[in-house]
């Protein structure tokens, strides 16, 4: 058990290092075609509104209601695997369409200090990568399937693949403000090529989902597990957006500048601690309804654990 962890978290740590070194150069681009300018501050912005919108109502929360679901269910794990994509695909389509007939109350709500031009922009720039928010919840169907399944690595390459992508949709755009609709269409094609990425490894599972309504899984008890994390996570993982919105009133930059100091929190955050939960879930959603003392040797093993990788992060 202790060696399959081990090969688990390294597996998980390589795939999130690689996306949050990406990630970095990212931001170098940013920081070095935009500084911390007004421009600078739309580009932030509009790049951060898709991993929020996924992270709040997607998040830990889709995690926490199919991974036991997955596991308690293997006869049917196809099934719920393509019941559950359908549902999130088309929830989270409806709500692009809504954020998209209302962009200028959405930009008004997460930059009140903007300009009229950079409202514009923004605006601009929201309406094609608001796309990204279905692309993005759907795979996180594929990625609890593949988590379900102890497979993380190729779910851990998604950052790394979206941030390649748009590393290059920057290289094509250069600093020219009106180009910058390229690195959009490019986060778009991250988030198919991360999709197709996990929708290959999950088939390689046990084979394609089952494409059936004749009986209906997604149930009550999943529903309530998902809105429970959901809404916990919803305060949580608000705060940044937050904190933009108060930093894009104090002037020019400042949004971009409190994204550059995030990013120095987000990678130690990601190694030390949050690949605790990512390894262990699975295996304790398993052992629940199989054995409940390894269930509660996980549950206080992975609190050790996070603990003690916490300290020592904020000792350094």
């Amino acid at each position: 058990m202790l060696k399959s962890l081990l090969y688990s978290a390294l597996y998980i740590n390589l795939g999130l290092l690689l996306g949050r070194v990406a990630g970095f150069l990212r931001d170098v681009l940013i920081a070095s075609n935009y500084g911390a300018s007004a421009e600078a501050d739309v580009v932030v912005l509009v790049l951060s509104v898709p991993d929020f919108l996924v992270n709040v109502l997607v998040g830990g929360g889709l995690a926490a209601a199919l991974v036991p679901s997955f596991s308690e269910h293997a006869a049917t794990k196809r099934v719920l695997w393509f019941q559950s994509a359908l549902i999130v695909g088309i929830a989270f389509s409806l709500l692009a369409v809504i954020l998209l007939l209302k962009l200028e109350l959405v930009v008004s709500v997460l930059a009140p200090g903007f300009s009229p031009s950079q409202v514009q922009v923004a605006e601009l720039l929201l309406s094609i990568i608001i796309w990204l928010v279905p692309l993005t919840a759907v795979t996180g169907v594929m990625g609890a399937y593949l988590h379900a399944h102890n497979r993380f690595f190729v779910a851990s390459l998604g950052t790394l693949v979206i941030n390649l992508f748009i590393i290059a949709g920057f290289a094509c755009a250069g600093d020219e403000l009106e180009y910058l609709y390229l690195v959009m269409v490019f986060a778009l094609l991250g988030g198919v090529a991360r999709l197709v990425m996990q929708f290959a490894a999950g088939v390689r599972i046990s084979g394609a989902p089952q494409t059936t309504l004749k009986h209906w899984y997604v149930s009550s008890d999943l529903i309530t597990r998902y809105v429970q994390v959901a809404g916990a996570g919803c305060l949580l993982l608000s705060y940044p957006m937050i904190l933009r919105a108060a930093a894009s009133m104090l002037g020019s930059g400042q949004v971009a500048q409190l994204t550059y100091a995030q990013r120095l929190i987000d990678l130690p955050l990601l190694l030390a601690v949050t690949f605790v939960a990512t390894v262990l879930f699975p295996r304790m959603a398993a052992a629940y309804f199989s054995d409940f003392r390894m269930f509660e040797r996980l549950t206080v093993w992975g609190m050790r654990v996070t603990i003690f990788s916490s300290a020592l992060v904020v000792v350094v």
